[in-house]
């Protein structure tokens, strides 16, 4: 096992230099994180659990080659590799079983744990959402929300998927008999959080004692990164902390114990997010010493009304710090808020609008979002010669675009005043232009027409001020007409916790905040919360 990199106590970030060791897996669970990710040995690595999506060419490196290689052969003795990066570099791997099972969809959702209440979940497309007008057959909540409560959602294409368990024999006795007394004394040793209910929060017997779940995938199924972390969530099993990361991330030593106490150390609930600092294999040293990390503290707005994240630099702390987004290469929380905040399927090759969209609805469901202001992930951005597919996959283009229509309308959007008064400040500047230079033509003789001009500059008043919901991109109008904008708008909506109306002015995204634009065009909003980070 590599070790990453070692923390000390003071607020110094490295005491020694990060190591180089192979790209590893993709995580769900206690603590959630992906598979190429984890290099960092964990205080408690018997504790992770792994939940991957992987969409890859025909013919590439899979989880099957993964757990054969990287993960190491069975014969020897079997997974010796897996064993030391599933339970500490000095587990005992030749007493320790692992085993690998198969599953397709159906099979593994046939085994979601009812406790004899309903029969198992049928497995329905996102495309019938997609193209079904008449929702009102559909299960609603107590609350009166329409929800997928009996349905499993999933694209078209998931008869192709293949989903691949690697499980160890004492945590598979063990979750059985957590599931078993689950049912049998109500909510048993089961932690119990409260969600939005549906099929989707499981828990599934499928999944008992799988240290490593994943989906795999050609890549013409890839539908970006919203579904793929959708599909990742319904291999959770009642854990109980959720991390989310990127792929080519590393971990500082105990990692697992960092992140939780940040946690508890948050006056309020909490999420702790941000773009972690940066690594190359080739300049591994690179940042050694760097005391400062990025916060999601400020954000923008972009040509379609979108609000897009933003960060500044604040120095490392003693405690996490408040910020108003949340960053989808790292989040961690305690799993609650992703029960409360379901991962939404129906946003398919979503980019920009993707975090916000999330950082609201947590925002809205009672978490506060903060900056960790500690080194505990790094990041290999860039990754200068890698293989990428950019091509655009069939109607990737128009998909995306009714995806961000989608985000606008549950985000409830709106065209920034300081818009308007661009427009209206334009047309004055030109109309004193062409008066300029049609008097100028005319050597000064043109007094009628300049005073024509001036004539109708002076009627074009200032526009009066429209309120915030007038200039609304998606109106419920719009949706109407559009099964995919409106579909399951409460459940994958807004929480009931707090307002949007108070998610923006706490995120300084409203007119009072967005007077300017930035170098690269986009509407700027307020950095109050960045200054008080570096205050802190």
């Amino acid at each position: 096992m590599c070790r990453l990199l070692r923390t000390p106590r003071s607020a110094t970030p490295f005491t020694t230099p990060p190591c180089l060791c192979p790209s590893p897996p993709s995580v769900t669970r206690s603590v959630r994180i992906p598979w190429r990710v984890y290099c960092g040995e964990a205080k408690s690595p018997h504790r992770l659990y792994f939940g991957i999506s992987e969409e890859r060419e025909a013919g590439g490196a899979q989880l099957p080659g993964a757990t054969r290689g990287r993960l190491g052969a069975r014969r020897h003795g079997g997974h010796e590799k897996a064993k030391q990066l599933l339970y500490g570099a000095n587990a005992p791997v030749d007493r320790i079983k692992l085993q690998r099972r198969f599953y397709t969809w159906d099979t593994y959702a046939e085994t979601l744990v009812t406790c004899g209440k309903s029969a198992p979940p049928k497995i329905q497309t996102v495309q019938h959402y997609m193209d079904e007008k008449d929702l009102t057959t559909q299960n609603f909540n107590r609350h009166g929300t329409l929800i997928p409560r009996e349905e499993l959602l999933l694209d078209q294409s998931y008869p192709e998927d293949k989903i691949i368990c690697l499980a160890g024999d004492v945590e598979s006795v063990r979750d059985n008999y957590r599931l078993e007394a689950h049912c049998n004394r109500g909510f048993g040793p089961l932690a119990y959080r409260p969600g939005r209910g549906g099929a989707q929060e499981g828990p599934f017997r499928a999944a008992s004692g799988c240290r490593v779940l994943s989906r795999v995938t050609g890549k013409k199924n890839a539908l970006g990164p919203t579904y793929g972390r959708y599909v990742a969530s319904l291999f959770y099993m009642k854990q109980d902390y959720y991390m989310v990361v990127d792929s080519h991330s590393r971990f500082s030593l105990h990692f697992d114990v960092k992140m939780i106490l940040r946690v508890f150390q948050a006056p309020t609930r909490a999420v702790l997010s941000h773009y972690p600092n940066g690594y190359r294999p080739e300049a591994p040293t690179e940042e050694y010493g760097k005391t400062d990390v990025m916060s999601m503290c400020k954000g923008q707005i972009l040509s379609n009304a979108m609000p897009k994240l933003g960060a500044e630099w604040i120095n490392l702390k003693s405690a996490p710090v408040l910020e108003a987004f949340a960053a989808a290469g790292y989040m961690f929380g305690e799993s609650g808020y992703v029960l409360a905040n379901p991962f939404d399927p129906f946003l398919p090759h979503l980019f920009d609008g993707e975090e916000i969209l999330y950082s609201a609805r947590m925002w809205t469901s009672g978490y506060d979002i903060y900056c960790p202001a500690a080194v505990n992930v790094l990041h290999h951005y860039g990754r200068a010669g890698a293989k990428r597919d950019w091509g655009d996959p069939v109607n990737g283009v128009k998909r995306r675009e009714r995806s961000e229509k989608r985000g606008l309308y549950l985000l409830q959007r709106y065209t920034p005043w300081a818009e308007t008064e661009e427009r209206f400040n334009k047309i004055q500047v030109h109309m004193k232009e062409a008066k300029e230079k049609f008097y100028k033509e005319q050597n000064g003789t043109g007094d009628l027409v300049k005073a024509a001009i001036d004539g109708i500059q002076n009627a074009l008043s200032r526009p009066a001020h429209t309120t915030a919901k007038q200039r609304i991109v998606v109106k419920d109008e719009d949706a109407k007409s559009i099964p995919q904008l409106h579909v399951f708008r409460g459940y994958y909506g807004m929480g009931s916790e707090r307002t949007l109306e108070a998610y923006w002015e706490h995120s300084e995204l409203t007119d009072a905040y967005v007077k300017k634009r930035d170098g690269e065009g986009r509407w700027e909003g307020g950095t109050n919360l960045c200054e008080k980070g570096r205050r802190a």
